[in-house]
């Protein structure tokens, strides 16, 4: 872990967003949150620290929230965005939430591909997944349905 202290998730641009957590999406959608918590994803971070993998580079990426992306996480900078948070699906949330309730707020992914799931659920890490059954496990009142 040491070792990795020295990488920085890259800044983000000026004027694009960078990933802010979970808490901050919190503050307007706590029914999407509270479906949310209720997933396995809510606590992917735990499942590589019980196994003391929250430094195997093979891991970490896809149990933390914006990895090695701008304005994001790495292995070992990662408070706030442990866990498959909102931001995983929805992309980076800064500007939208900063933004609140104004008329041009921008605006997430509301419905994501397939894809962006399966750059985790790999057929060697998840070899049952089917996005439509999947997906249907993490929708609820609030978050999809």
């Amino acid at each position: 872990r040491a070792l990795l202290a020295a990488e920085r998730p890259p800044p983000a641009p000026p004027g694009t967003a960078h990933y802010v957590g979970i808490e901050n999406c919190r503050a307007c959608h706590q029914e999407a949150v509270a479906v949310w918590q209720q997933t396995p994803h809510a606590h992917a971070y735990r499942t590589i620290e019980d196994a003391g993998k929250e430094a195997n580079l093979d891991c970490v990426g896809c149990h933390v929230t914006g990895y090695r992306q701008p304005g994001g996480s790495t292995a070992a900078h990662n408070e706030g965005l442990r866990d498959v948070q909102c931001e995983v699906c929805h992309g980076p949330g800064s500007r939208h939430a900063e933004a609140r309730g104004h008329e041009t707020e921008p605006r997430l992914v509301r419905a994501p591909e397939a894809t962006v799931c399966l750059a985790c659920h790999t057929p060697e890490h998840s070899d049952r997944f089917d996005f439509r059954a999947f997906r249907a496990r993490v929708l609820g009142p609030g978050h999809g349905r």
